[in-house]
């Protein structure tokens, strides 16, 4: 499963994957968030969404989830 970070870099929001560099470089973060779904949707992946300092914010995951919630 892949993850993708969406973080607050130099004035613009970035798409990034683990070990990969940044893609994008959008000016909202609304923008960054609807291009990261899609890009965790295609490849069944999550999204991790991080607060202009860095912090957790959300998650968004797609396809099968390793860890689903019990009953």
């Amino acid at each position: 499963m892949q993850q993708f970070y969406v973080t607050y870099e130099n004035g613009l929001w970035y798409i990034k994957t683990q070990g990969k560099t940044a893609a994008g470089g959008y000016y909202t973060k609304d923008f960054a968030i609807q291009e990261g779904k899609t890009r965790a949707r295609k490849a069944s992946g999550s999204l991790v969404v991080r607060k202009m300092d860095g912090t957790f914010e959300t998650e968004y995951s797609y396809g099968v989830d390793p860890f689903p919630p019990r009953g």
